[in-house]
């Protein structure tokens, strides 16, 4: 069994993952995922094998007009979208990181038609003046929001993890979702992070496990994605203290593992399979800043996953699905 306690020291080798710098366009599908014609049109009257979520990042996703976010969180579908995860960055990097921006948060994403799940980003945390007081207005406003302002799902039962509270994780139809604290540098303290990405592995194994014989599909959502895919990555080298150990993981389990993580918005969003080399280990890397947010529709007897984001349509058979 391959271990899931990180290093206690950065590698210092190359890792198998892509260059740093994202292209501006998304990356090429894999061959060993057959594409499946996408539609624009979202059906009507979805089936019990259908489950619809939605993505998104960032803190300007309607170039500061709060209203009109607002009006758009109403109206996202709540009939055919189950909920909708926020994978942070709600601040903008250059902010003071006052509480009232958390509670203003709070206070426009009350207004959404379906439950928000948060996950912390670097911008309202770790790039604050005051990292502590700033996970201080997190917790206070972020925290378990998903409960403050809907009733409990009664398709799944989320679950917390004791020792952090911010990670989540729920069973639906087969697909096994967690949440997990993934954000970017700088490492202010390496104890600090060993211990966040310890955490996290444990958190995502411990789900699998318990339920590993009903799991097709497993999909992880944070802030961050692997080191070397994104600019900073000489500040973050220490993500691969996580990520080289789930790829390890994932292989064994020989299911499809998706992460889905932010991009910065200057890029469209992009998919990437053969993570760390596993081929049924993908990456998404979610735009950020924008509306509407990422459409996720994952369709049980079709056997196929497709994403939809600012135009750009992409459907693939879920190569490891389990009937």
């Amino acid at each position: 069994m391959p271990t899931l306690s990180p290093t206690n020291a950065p590698t210092t080798s190359p890792t198998k993952l892509p260059t740093s710098h994202p292209t501006g366009t998304p990356t090429a599908l894999p061959t060993e995922l057959p594409i499946v014609s996408p539609t624009h049109m979202h059906t009507a009257s979805p089936s019990s094998n259908t489950v619809t979520f939605y993505v998104m990042s960032g803190d300007d996703e309607y170039g500061g007009r709060t209203s009109a976010l607002q009006r758009g969180l109403r109206k996202l579908d709540n009939q055919n979208g189950e909920w909708l995860v926020h994978l942070g960055d709600i601040l903008d990097e250059k902010s003071s990181c006052q509480e009232n921006e958390y509670e203003n948060f709070q206070s426009i994403y009350s207004q959404s038609a379906v439950p928000v799940y948060t996950l912390p980003g670097d911008n309202e945390w770790k790039k604050c003046p005051n990292p502590d007081q700033a996970w201080g207005y997190w917790e206070k406003y972020l925290s378990n929001l998903n409960t403050k302002f809907w009733g409990a799902p009664k398709q799944y039962t989320v679950q917390r993890q004791s020792s952090r509270n911010e990670n989540f994780a729920f069973m639906n139809q087969g697909i096994q979702y967690v949440g997990v604290n993934m954000v970017a540098g700088p490492i202010d303290n390496r104890m600090e992070w060993a211990d966040r990405h310890a955490d996290n592995l444990a958190w995502i194994e411990q789900n699998v496990n318990d339920n590993f014989n009903n799991i097709h599909a497993i999909i992880i959502f944070g802030h961050a994605g692997p080191c070397c895919d994104r600019v900073d990555a000489p500040l973050n080298i220490l993500d691969d203290e996580f990520f080289e150990p789930l790829s390890l993981k994932a292989d064994e389990w020989k299911k499809t593992t998706i992460f889905i993580q932010e991009t910065n918005n200057k890029y469209t969003w992009s998919w990437q399979s053969n993570l760390e080399g596993v081929s049924h280990f993908w990456l998404i890397k979610v735009q950020s800043g924008i509306w509407p947010p990422m459409r996720i529709e994952i369709e049980r007897t079709a056997n196929t996953i497709q994403f939809d984001q600012n135009g750009i349509v992409r459907k693939a058979f879920m190569n490891t699905w389990i009937d």
